[in-house]
């Protein structure tokens, strides 16, 4: 068999910072439809995709609507899990509830989950962002067990003190497995640990002007599960300088190790504290689902306070 693997695609409506295009529905489009394209030409049996298809919890219901009509033309099947973009409040209810569901319900992605999901000579797994990864029994040695796990796992901090978690350790502690298909980890590493595969082939949509970003050549990873090999196929897109403006005030090319764009990015998503304090209220009413009730009456606390 052969697999088709895409990061984090963040598909979104609204052109990132400093992007030129105006109609950014459509590079969405064109960069789906050049990940299954690839997989089309190298006969996929299926596309993996890790996590964030979307780059908003609320998508432009246009964009899924073009979505589920490109999938549902006669493409390998697409597999997907939920990141953190996906994911209004990290928890199941908004899983119940999010864009990749109606996709899903459209017949246009399968998600899988935990239980595990068989297809052809492979078992896929699935690991949301937040979620433990699944502790599986092994099924007859014919069957290569793949996991698909939005997690940070990297070869190289974005930040200093990250204490990023490397490949090798990951499957260490999580041995069980043959091929490890991740995203939420931006940047594209492949790496080889004993007979396993980890593998992670980068954001599909360049958002910042991180050096790292700006180097970064869209691609997909085809997995070809008979002779256990990996090949990294480039979907032909333009280099950054010709999607970004680097002349617009602020914005140059950096040589440094310090990722600040991209620990912003990942702090954002993650919805960490910042100084804000309406802010940091507003992410804590997120992640604990708190009711409207409480919010209108906080809000309105707040607001005869400063009245």
């Amino acid at each position: 068999m052969k697999l088709c693997i895409l990061g984090d695609t963040h598909f979104r409506v609204r052109p990132p910072r400093h992007r030129v295009e105006e109609d950014f529905l459509e590079v969405s489009m064109a960069k789906l439809r050049a990940a299954l394209a690839a997989a089309d030409r190298a006969n996929c049996d299926a596309l993996i995709q890790v996590g964030d298809w979307f780059d908003s919890p609320n998508p432009s219901g246009e964009l899924v609507v073009e979505m589920i009509r490109e999938l549902r033309k006669v493409h390998p099947p697409v597999y997907a899990i939920h990141g953190q973009h996906d994911l209004a409040y990290h928890t199941e209810a908004s899983r119940r509830k999010s864009a990749l569901r109606i996709m899903e319900a459209a017949g246009a992605v399968k998600i899988i989950n935990h239980k595990g999901e068989g297809f052809g000579d492979c078992v896929l797994y699935g690991a949301d962002f937040g979620q433990e990864i699944p502790k599986v029994r092994r099924p007859p040695k014919d069957r290569l067990l793949v996991l698909v796990a939005h997690v940070m796992v990297g070869n190289r901090e974005l930040y200093p003190g990250q204490g990023l978690t490397g490949p090798r350790e990951f499957v260490k502690k999580h041995p069980q497995f043959d091929l490890y298909c991740l995203g939420d980890y931006h940047y594209p590493f492949t790496a080889k640990v004993g007979s396993q595969w980890v593998i992670n082939p980068g954001t599909l949509i360049r958002k910042t002007t991180a050096d790292r970003e700006l180097a970064h050549d869209p691609k997909v990873v085809i997995f070809d599960t008979e002779a256990n090999e990996p090949e990294d196929v480039s979907l032909g897109f333009p280099p950054s300088e010709e999607v970004f403006d680097l002349t617009a005030k602020g914005v140059e090319k950096r040589e440094t190790d310090f990722d600040f764009e991209a620990l912003a990015d990942l702090l954002k998503a993650r919805g960490e504290s910042g100084i804000d304090f309406t802010q940091n209220l507003e992410t804590y009413y997120s992640t604990h689902e708190t009711p409207t009730r409480v919010r209108d009456t906080i809000r309105t606390a707040m607001e005869e306070v400063s009245a």
